[in-house]
Formats: structure tokens, C-alpha cells, sequence
């Protein structure tokens, strides 16, 4: 009896260990050697992140000083084939390796030396002004405008919120009629017995309002507003207001007023404070283009202007 069931046990090793030949016997010599080799604990190697773009040490400068003698533009990306690009007049002849760039896109910040440049001259032959262009990737949906300027700009996060009148863009920031309707009321008292022809206004159409949301102590909403009253004279009721969300005035960074329009407003952490600055562009009166550099003044508890070189043609 024993003999019997050792002589089984025997067939049947012999039977499995045929069977496991048979299913391995295709199988490279390296998976034999891999059955009884420990997993490996060897990483994968670690890819370096990107390094970012070499961003310059800027001093602790006030903004009036930080813009003094440098070149600044609130401006519209221009496209060239498949790049875009930008220009910046400056004063005389740019030296050799300079001036660095810095431009503030809707969803980023870059800085440069590497522009193309047409020189003009007085009849001596003098340099008088030079015109920088830098080209950059195409711009996207929400980059209406960008901001170029030869300062120094502390903020490498900086980004920018944009509205523009011309071309007539959607307000950032929805309004609800009550809303438009206080700002309106609001500028009718300041202005109705400046101008009976903005007093007969019913009130804004929506190209005239523009609201952005904004980091400003106490000013949770910045409304632009540039009203056409006499088309012949090329007269706008304009300002720039802080407003809460139901319209109410909070702050006026600039009044109300009657004369040339504001045409583009930008908001920009210009100095990385957590703080944003405005930009407003006016076309005045002989179609020059300049702009205004607006931010609130903690020290002195009101806001600021500065007016941004240099001047520039409407396009």
C-alpha cells in the first residue's frame, strides 16, 4: 500500500515538473534569473524643474522715483506671423546691451535685452529718439494689453487685469443694473452743472463702465468710466472709481471730470507689496496718448499720480 502511493506522488511530481517546462520553455533566460532576484529599489532619476529667466535685484525705490527718466507703455500686443510683438520709444540712443525690459502680460512677467531698434535723429545727426520691439509668444484671449517699461520692477509674479474703450471690451466684473445706475447718479451730481449735455443722460451704456476687482485697502472694485457727451467736441465724462459690490463710491483715485477720454485702464502689483497699482491711459486733445500711474498712498491716506514717459501718436 505505501509502495502504491509513493509510486503516485512520485508520477505526479514528475507530471508537474514536465508541465512546468512545457509552459516556461519559450521564456528567455532572464526572466528565470529575474524569479528570485529582489525588486529593485533603484529611483528613477528626478528631471529638474525649468530654471525661470534671470530677474534683476531692484533697490527699494518709491513708484515716482522708480518711473522717473525711464520709459514706460500701456499698449496692445501687435501680431507678426506666428509671434507677437511690442515697441517702446525711448530718449536718444539705447547702449550697447541695454536697456533691460520688462513686460507684464495677463499671466506672466518676463525680462529682456533682446529687442530690435530704429533709431531717430536730429538734422546734426544727433540721436533723438529710438523705437525698442520685442517680440513674444502670441498672446492669448485674455491678453487685451501689456505693460513695457525701462523701470525696474521688483515684482516677478506681477500680472495684469486689463479694460479697454476702444476696442469696446466687457466689463471684467458684472454689474447688476442698481449698481450701474449709483455710479451714474454719482457722477450726474459731480458733473450736471458742469455740462447740461451729461445732465440730459439717462444714464451709461455698457462701453462706458468698465469694473475690475483689485487688492486696494478699502477699495474692493475699480470702475473706469468714459462717457461720450459731445461727439463733435470730442468731450467725455470720465473717472475712476473705488466701489463696493452695489455701486456705493467709495474712493475716488481719479475725480470726475469733463474733457479727454480714458481710453484703457490696467491693474498691476507693480512692486510685489500685495498692494495693486492702476494705469490709466488719456488721449488728449492733439491725439497724443500718455499714461497716468495711479496707487493709494498709505502715508498720506490719498491716492497719487504720477504721469508715465513718454507721451506717445494715437494709434
Amino acid at each position: 500500500m505505501n509502495v502504491r502511493v509513493l509510486a503516485l506522488v512520485f508520477v505526479l511530481a514528475l507530471a508537474l515538473s514536465y508541465g512546468l517546462a512545457w509552459a516556461f520553455k519559450d521564456r528567455p533566460a532572464e526572466v528565470w534569473r529575474e524569479v528570485d532576484r529582489p525588486a529593485s529599489t533603484q529611483t528613477p532619476p528626478q528631471t529638474r524643474p525649468p530654471a525661470l529667466p534671470e530677474w534683476p535685484a531692484c533697490e527699494p525705490t518709491p513708484l515716482p522715483q522708480r518711473f522717473a527718466d525711464q520709459s514706460s507703455r500701456l499698449g496692445p500686443l501687435q501680431r507678426d506671423g506666428e509671434a507677437a510683438q511690442i515697441a517702446l520709444r525711448v530718449a536718444g540712443a539705447p547702449v550697447a546691451g541695454g536697456p533691460r525690459l520688462t513686460i507684464v502680460r495677463s499671466r506672466s512677467a518676463t525680462t529682456t535685452t533682446e529687442f530690435t531698434r530704429e533709431v531717430d535723429a536730429a538734422p546734426d545727426g544727433t540721436p533723438t529718439l529710438s523705437l525698442l520691439t520685442v517680440r513674444l509668444d502670441p498672446p492669448i484671449v485674455r491678453d487685451r494689453l501689456v505693460f513695457i517699461t525701462t523701470a525696474c520692477l521688483p515684482n516677478r509674479a506681477a500680472r495684469g487685469a486689463w479694460w479697454t474703450h476702444v476696442p469696446p471690451t466687457p466689463s471684467p466684473v458684472p454689474m447688476t443694473l442698481a449698481a450701474e445706475v449709483s455710479v451714474f447718479v454719482h457722477l450726474r451730481a459731480k458733473l450736471a452743472s458742469r455740462s447740461p449735455a451729461f445732465a440730459a443722460h439717462s444714464g451709461l451704456v455698457p462701453a462706458d463702465l468698465g469694473v475690475l476687482a483689485v487688492a486696494i485697502p478699502g477699495c474692493p472694485r475699480i470702475a473706469v468710466v468714459n462717457s461720450e457727451i459731445e461727439p463733435e467736441e470730442d468731450q467725455y465724462a470720465t473717472a475712476v472709481l473705488c466701489i463696493d459690490e452695489a455701486g456705493e463710491v467709495l474712493q475716488a483715485p481719479r475725480p470726475p471730470a469733463l474733457g479727454v477720454p480714458l481710453v484703457q485702464l490696467g491693474v498691476i502689483d507693480l512692486d510685489g507689496d500685495g498692494i495693486d497699482e492702476l494705469l490709466v491711459t488719456i488721449r488728449t486733445l492733439d491725439q497724443q496718448h500718455h499714461d497716468e500711474l495711479l496707487w493709494f498712498d498709505s502715508t498720506a491716506s490719498q491716492w497719487q499720480t504720477h504721469v508715465l514717459a513718454p507721451p506717445r501718436p494715437a494709434p
